[in-house]
C-alpha cells in the first residue's frame, strides 16, 4: 500500500495521495477493492485529466494484497471543489458508479478495470 500511495503521489498534477484497501462484507461474502484518495496540485489544470485519472486507476488496480473483486474508487474528499463525476465524463472514461450527492467520489467496477488494464493485478 505504501508503494502504491507513493506512486499515486508522483503522478503529474497530484499533490498528495493515499491508496487504501476496502473490504465489503455481506453475510458470508467478502469483496475487496481499493480507493485512491488524492489531492490535485496547483498544476492539475495544466494536465491531461484523462491521463491523470487513468494513471491513478491503474495504480489502484495494481494493488495485490487481496484479490480485487470490487473495483477501484477515486476520491478527492468532501472538502475538494473538484467534481469527479463531471471530470470523468469530460475525460471520456468508461462507465463508473457515482452518487450525484457525492461528486467527489467515483467507482469503477472490476469488469471495467479488466477492460482498461487487463486481468488483475494490473502492472
Amino acid at each position: 500500500m505504501e508503494q502504491a500511495s507513493a506512486a499515486a503521489a508522483e503522478v503529474p498534477g497530484i499533490q498528495d495521495a493515499t491508496v487504501e484497501l476496502r473490504n465489503y462484507r455481506s453475510g458470508f461474502t467478502s469483496e475487496w477493492g481499493t480507493t485512491v484518495n488524492f489531492r490535485p496540485s496547483s498544476l492539475f489544470e495544466d494536465e491531461d485529466k484523462s491521463v491523470v485519472l487513468r494513471d491513478l486507476l491503474q495504480i489502484g488496480w495494481s494493488v495485490n494484497e487481496h484479490k480485487l473483486n470490487n473495483g477501484v474508487a477515486l476520491s478527492v474528499g468532501r472538502d475538494s471543489d473538484v467534481n469527479l463525476i463531471k471530470l470523468a465524463r469530460e475525460a471520456e472514461l468508461p462507465s463508473f458508479a457515482s452518487n450525484p450527492n457525492l461528486p467527489y467520489q467515483i467507482t469503477f467496477s472490476t469488469s471495467v478495470m479488466e477492460q482498461m488494464f487487463g486481468m488483475w493485478p494490473g502492472e
